[in-house]
């Protein structure tokens, strides 16, 4: 087995406020970086399938991000998932970066065949042999363009302020255009139809002095009798017109005011993120040295004393809004991010009833979500809906069920090692559960 605990140490966490101000590092790559550091804690306190979780998130962020690549390949590999590690160390397309991938790949697997770990007493890490990100690292712009808008997810909906390109407008003046072209042309037919049909009756009077009265007479009849088809037509396209003006109008104000609300919500995000995900700069973490050198005169990080009350109304707020949003999981986690002695009486006992409804309604949809996937064979999103509730929510009417279900998820993408671990809890745990027997039955087919 992998000593993961031994392994992390290679990893150094990001410190997100000492990187520049510049283009490169924008909003997608500095949330990557936060969503690392969360990672490398939670394979810290243990969780390390949560782990791979927001590892899988910062590397669709920030594609470029090979430390977090390398990462997330050993984490695969402690897992038992040698295939799918191999695929992901493979993915790294810097040259010297997988360089250094694929031999920390060859020292994992030499690792895994020639000793058991457990026995083994570690050297401690040198700083010089760990991993850390490197400023260097190009990016593109271009990368990023399909995250101009995210659905709401974790903590980081909508990253990109909402783009509206003015298109409407153009292909209605179009629209307009062709079609009082081709009512010209009707209108200027159902004339000369008009003017021949009077020639006709003005020869059948037989006289040729009356040519002039007669036409004026025949005209003046046959527009008191009906109205010019081409001016009702005019009048129903400026109608129309009009119309569909004043809806592509609201509805571009409607698009725009979406975009500042949008754009105000992100900026706010990001605060919050940055303060609960650990990125600000603690002297007990190991941070890479900044490219700028900063003046004396201008104090550090560390040095800036923290309003644990602004910041804990703050998150409070952010609770409260991902609750209205329906965003249940969201509220959860930043509950738990919360240090509930700064929190104001007057909001202690709201902030715990939204925490409590937020708790059952993620559990709730989460589980019952389980069943299509499975069906279609998407067992590791089977896996990223149940350990949260296993987290979270240990004492769920229906934990039995969610731990089952991780164990069947598990075997079905032939992880036979951590199948066996959940399907051993259920029978240590759950004598009485239902599922009981068929954790027992699928232990013995597993061997």
């Amino acid at each position: 087995m992998i000593d993961v605990s031994y392994e992390i140490k290679r990893f150094r966490p990001i410190n997100i406020a000492a990187i520049p101000a510049d283009e490169k590092y924008g909003e997608n790559v500095r949330l990557a970086f936060a969503l690392y550091n969360k990672a490398i804690q939670k394979i810290k306190d243990g969780y390390e399938d949560l782990a791979r979780i927001d590892l899988k998130k910062a590397i669709q962020l920030f594609p470029s991000f090979h430390v977090a690549i390398i990462l997330l390949g050993m984490c695969t590999f402690a897992n038992g998932d040698r295939i799918g590690a191999v695929r992901i160390f493979n993915s790294v397309k810097d040259p010297v970066m997988r360089e250094k991938a694929l031999n920390y790949l060859d020292y994992l697997a030499n690792e895994m065949d020639t000793i058991d770990n457990r026995d083994v007493v570690r050297p401690e890490i040198a700083e010089d042999e760990m991993f850390e990100f490197e400023a260097g690292t190009p990016t593109d712009k271009q990368t990023f363009k399909k995250f101009e808008v995210i659905e709401v997810e974790d903590t980081m909906e909508n990253l990109k302020d909402l783009k509206i390109e003015l298109v409407v407008k153009d292909v209605q003046e179009e629209v307009k255009v062709e079609k009082v072209e081709e009512v010209e042309e009707v209108a200027e037919e159902e004339e000369v139809e008009e003017e021949e049909e009077i020639e006709e009756k003005i020869v059948n009077f037989g006289g040729v002095e009356k040519k002039t009265n007669v036409k004026q007479e025949i005209y003046t009849e046959e527009k008191r009798k009906e109205k010019p088809p081409a001016k009702r037509i005019k009048n129903a396209l400026t109608y129309y017109f009009v119309a569909g003006y004043v809806i592509c109008a609201a509805l571009m104000f409607a698009l725009f005011m979406y975009a500042m609300d949008t754009k105000n919500e992100n900026m706010e995000l990001k605060d919050t993120l940055a303060k609960y995900t650990g990125s600000n700069t603690t002297a007990s973490t190991p941070t890479p040295e900044p490219t700028q050198t900063t003046s004396k005169a201008t104090p550090t990080p560390t040095e800036v004393p923290i309003d644990h009350y602004a910041e804990t109304k703050k998150l409070v707020r952010e609770c409260i809004k991902n609750y209205n949003f329906k965003q249940y999981f969201n509220v959860v986690e930043i509950y738990h991010t919360i240090k509930m002695e700064y929190v104001s009486e007057s909001d202690l006992e709201y902030l715990k009833k939204i925490y409590e409804a937020s708790l059952n309604h993620f559990t709730k949809q989460n589980h019952d979500s389980i069943y299509a996937l499975s069906d279609q064979g998407r067992y590791d999103e089977v896996i990223e809906m149940l350990l949260p509730i296993q987290k979270y929510n240990p004492n769920y009417s229906r934990i039995d069920s969610v731990i089952f279900y991780i164990g069947k998820a598990y075997e079905d993408s032939k992880n036979y090692a951590k199948a066996k671990e959940y399907y051993t809890e259920i029978v240590d745990k759950y004598p009485d559960s239902s599922y009981y027997s068929w954790a027992s039955y699928r232990l013995k087919v597993i061997g």
